[in-house]
């Protein structure tokens, strides 16, 4: 994914303020809006990509946790007085109910392939879910030879107990793999977020011509000033994404000063009232992360 720094990014809004008044030509604005939709849609696959995987390593610990608990159950008895000795009867009876286990399993990674597929492809989800699928298949195997062995007469409990206890900690082992897969997903979750939290944030600051110029949002000819748009104190922050409208004091028609398309927004008027919608954010926040209104 093609990454870009902050700074970077703060002169790449900046540089889509005022197209055509000293900021560069059509094509280099042109060429800055495809590479800021470009790095919006990367941390959008990124984030769906970073889900999947997130699903993955949860059904996998989901189904570890399920085969360790029934694991543990196996040579356990649940249908005699506590202190009686578990027989043989009771840990096939205790294996049915690990096979039924496993066959819901089976049927949940099938779901989850199923619903990876109709997402973002992601080869890490795919590896995992096949990594599960694996260890379902060996457990599947052991449990058939489990159930071979405990069908004889002259089954050694104690034997087959040991036995499913060493698997246990190939488990444990497999688990603890699996945690710090896990945490390493949550550490790119969590940088990816903050990413996304700053490509989709935008400034709005609205004020009569006097207060945009003491602030120096306006130049003394009453022009946006470019600089002063890179410190963002003077704004307001919003989530482009959720932030749809804004009603404010207005003597007359409000100016918008930055470039935000005619059809993407709507405008009414109630009293000295009047209430931005915005209907299109996209389209709205296409040339500029910064909204001016100046209100006289």
């Amino acid at each position: 994914m093609k990454r870009f720094s902050l700074p970077l990014l703060s002169v790449l809004v900046l540089s889509m303020v005022l197209p055509g008044c000293g900021t560069g030509s059509k094509s280099d604005l042109m060429q800055l809006i495809a590479e800021r939709d470009s790095l919006r849609f990367a941390a959008e696959v990124q984030t769906q990509k970073l889900m999947n995987i997130e699903k993955a390593v949860n059904m996998m610990n989901a189904t570890m946790d399920s085969i360790a608990r029934e694991e543990e159950m196996i040579f356990v008895n649940t249908n005699q007085k506590d202190g009686m000795p578990i027989t043989r009867q009771d840990a096939l009876s205790n294996l049915e109910r690990y096979e039924e286990m496993m066959l819901r399993q089976h049927k949940k990674i099938v779901e989850l392939q199923e619903e990876l597929k109709r997402n973002v492809f992601n080869a890490e989800a795919q590896r995992l879910i096949e990594n599960l699928q694996a260890q379902v298949a060996t457990k599947d195997r052991q449990i058939a030879e489990l159930r071979q062995e405990l069908e004889k007469k002259d089954a050694n409990i104690a034997q087959l107990r040991e036995q499913v206890r060493t698997q246990s900690i190939r488990i444990d082992q497999q688990t603890e793999t699996i945690t710090a897969l896990n945490t390493q997903n949550q550490r790119q979750g969590e940088a990816l977020k903050k990413q996304d939290e700053f490509i989709n944030t935008g400034y709005v600051l609205i004020g009569s011509k006097d207060d945009l110029k003491r602030k120096g949002v306006l130049d003394n000819k009453g022009k946006l000033n470019p600089t002063s748009l890179l410190d963002k104190s003077k704004f307001a922050k919003i989530d482009m994404r959720t932030w749809k409208e804004i009603t404010f004091s207005c003597n007359k028609a409000p100016k918008i000063l930055t470039t935000m398309p005619e059809s993407s927004f709507s405008l009414y008027k109630t009293g000295d009232e009047f209430r931005l919608v915005i209907n299109n954010p996209s389209d709205f926040w296409r040339l500029s992360s910064y909204l001016v209104i100046q209100t006289n």
